[in-house]
C-alpha cells in the first residue's frame, strides 16, 4: 500500500487525536511522522526505489516484543551542572525536560531560578552559587539521593564553575 493508503486506513481506526489537518489533501488524516514512526513497529518498511512512498511488510517479523530490551541509550555516567539560562531549560514543554510538578517548581520558581544537575540526561536537582572574593561555594539540592561517583563528578563540575569566575577554591555542599 502507499504511505497515503496505509495512513487513510489507519485514521480511520485511530481517535480524533491522532489525526491532524492536511492542507494538501483537504482532510485529516495520520500525519506524517507518526506514520513513519509505527512503521517499524507495526511492522512495515518502505520500499526502496518506489516512485511513490510505498510501505511493504518486513520479512521474517517476530511481532511486537514482549519488552524493552537493548533498546534506548545506555547510561553514560555523564554528569553536568546546567546554569539556569541554559537553552534546554528553557523548552516550552517543562514536564518533558522536569516530569515531577514539585520538581518544576523547584527548577523553575517565580524569582532567581537555580541550575540544574543533570545526570545522565535527567535533571537531578538544582544547585546555586555564593561567592566571596576567594571562596566558592556550590549548594546542591537534590531531588534523590546521589551516588557517590555523581557527587565526585559534581565537585568535577563545579571546579569547571569556580574557573569561569576565576575562583580555585571551591566547596560544594550537598542539602536534602
Amino acid at each position: 500500500m502507499t504511505k497515503g493508503e496505509v495512513s487513510t486506513e489507519l485514521t480511520k481506526k485511530l481517535a480524533d487525536g491522532y489525526s491532524t489537518w492536511c492542507g494538501s489533501c483537504k482532510t485529516h488524516h495520520l500525519g506524517d511522522q507518526l506514520t513513519r514512526l509505527a512503521a517499524l513497529p507495526g511492522g512495515a518498511r518502505l520500499v526502496p526505489g518506489a516512485d511513490v512512498a510505498t510501505l511493504t511488510p518486513l520479512a521474517r517479523w517476530s511481532g511486537v516484543p514482549a519488552e524493552a530490551r537493548g533498546t534506548g541509550a545506555s547510561s553514560t555516567g555523564l554528569v553536568r551542572l546546567l546554569a539556569r539560562s541554559d537553552p534546554w531549560l528553557l523548552a516550552r514543554d517543562r514536564a518533558v525536560v522536569v516530569p515531577t510538578k514539585a520538581h518544576q517548581k523547584v527548577v523553575w520558581p517565580v524569582l532567581g531560578a537555580p541550575g540544574v544537575v543533570l545526570v545522565d540526561g535527567e535533571v537531578a536537582g538544582v544547585w546555586r552559587t555564593k561567592a566571596t572574593a576567594k571562596r566558592l561555594t556550590l549548594t546542591v539540592t537534590p531531588f534523590a539521593e546521589l551516588t557517590k561517583k555523581v557527587r565526585d563528578a559534581v565537585t568535577e563540575e563545579a571546579a569547571g564553575v569556580g574557573a569561569l569566575r576565576g575562583i580555585e577554591d571551591v566547596e560544594v555542599v550537598v542539602g536534602g
